[in-house]
């Protein structure tokens, strides 16, 4: 029997509120009987964890998840990366899966995520837009920008293939065809169960609210797990 709570994780220099609950994902998966349990990446606003360990982060994760009852759960771009770390840490933790924003881009030699961390530590005007638009969000949000660069650093790389591949849990990917990180074939065929959905016409920061990506979770979480 699966848990009435599902817990989500939210994207890089977002929160909780900006990614989840503004685009009313608590009220449609309450619709379905479950209840929102969020949890906030290192650095952000809300975290329970101090930037800048990984490994502790991975635990604290873990420790809510268990101390809920929770075997789903939901991310959006370093949320999903964050769920997946902790379900390669321990495989038969989660169920269910549902990973927004998340593609084969992502491993790589972590030169992106230097680039975030240089821009945000920096004083002054953010040249590339990019990572102007996302230094923005992170204020907007209510983060600081320094404590995201110090988790941003602190990141290691992502879950090789073999530790993919020991996920116990049914996965679903969900990616725009306009998002940078994807495609996502590598990710979804290193995993054990997993299937995509791609959202035509939608990039990496739109993920999370649209209402499709919404309408394939709500799918995901009526069907049956299968054993």
């Amino acid at each position: 029997m699966t848990s009435s709570k599902i817990l989500f994780v939210h994207g890089l220099a977002s929160s909780y509120a900006n990614n989840w609950e503004r685009n009313g994902w608590p009220d449609v998966i309450g619709e379905l009987g479950y209840e929102a349990v969020g949890f906030s990446l290192p650095g952000h606003i809300g975290a329970i964890v101090d930037a800048g360990d990984d490994d502790a982060a991975l635990d604290a994760l873990l420790e809510v998840a268990a101390d809920n009852d929770i075997d789903t759960a939901v991310g959006f771009s370093a949320g999903s990366l964050m769920l997946l770390r902790s379900a390669a840490r321990n495989p038969t933790r989660f169920a269910r899966l549902a990973l927004l924003g998340v593609g084969d881009g992502m491993w790589n030699d972590g030169a992106g995520l230097r680039a975030i961390a240089d821009a945000f530590e920096q004083p002054g005007t953010i040249a590339d837009p990019v990572l102007a638009f996302m230094a923005k969000t992170a204020v907007a949000a209510g983060n600081d920008p320094g404590s995201i660069a110090r988790f941003v650093r602190a990141v290691p790389r992502q879950p090789d293939a073999q530790a993919l591949a020991s996920i116990a849990a049914q996965v679903l990917v969900i990616l725009g065809d306009r998002d940078d990180v994807g495609p996502a074939d590598t990710l979804v065929s290193s995993l054990r169960r997993a299937e995509l959905v791609t959202l035509a016409g939608t990039d990496h920061f739109a993920t999370s609210a649209d209402y499709r990506a919404l309408a394939a979770v709500a799918d995901f979480l009526r069907a049956p797990v299968s054993v």
